[in-house]
């Protein structure tokens, strides 16, 4: 603020009859009803979120929220109560044909190439016309 003096600043004192407004007043009040309001909000957001952020992330296993998944995964399982009772693990012929897609891919690469390498030295009329 250059070229105001102290004085310029400091606001002018109102006249001895001079009264503010009701309605300005009253703009005043509810100007700082909600500035305080706002500042309660600030201050109990921040004070649930500083208690989040000291909260202990680790969860042990006797926990409420810990028992659920434990129950969760359980059910899909046919609910065993001792480990003996879980599903017998997947058999070799089982694990072999979850890997089909990857063998049916490789087998056809495979023929892909054996027929690019028979078509390299004909003409490229030609190779258009067998690869049809």
């Amino acid at each position: 603020m250059e070229g105001t003096s102290h004085s310029d600043m400091v606001p002018l004192p109102l006249g001895n009859g001079v009264q503010p407004s009701a309605s300005f007043v009253v703009q005043q009040a509810h100007k700082e009803r909600s500035q305080a309001e706002e500042g309660k909000g600030k201050k109990r957001a921040e004070h649930c979120a500083r208690g989040m952020a000291q909260r202990k992330t680790t969860v042990e296993h006797y926990e409420p929220y810990s028992r659920g998944v434990q129950d969760f995964i359980k059910f899909f399982l046919g609910r065993p109560n001792i480990p003996k009772d879980y599903p017998q693990p997947p058999t070799d012929q089982e694990k072999e044909s979850q890997y089909w897609v990857e063998k049916r891919s490789q087998l056809i690469l495979a023929q892909l190439e054996r027929l690019c390498t028979h078509l390299a030295n004909r003409p490229v009329a030609e190779q258009d016309y067998c690869k049809l």
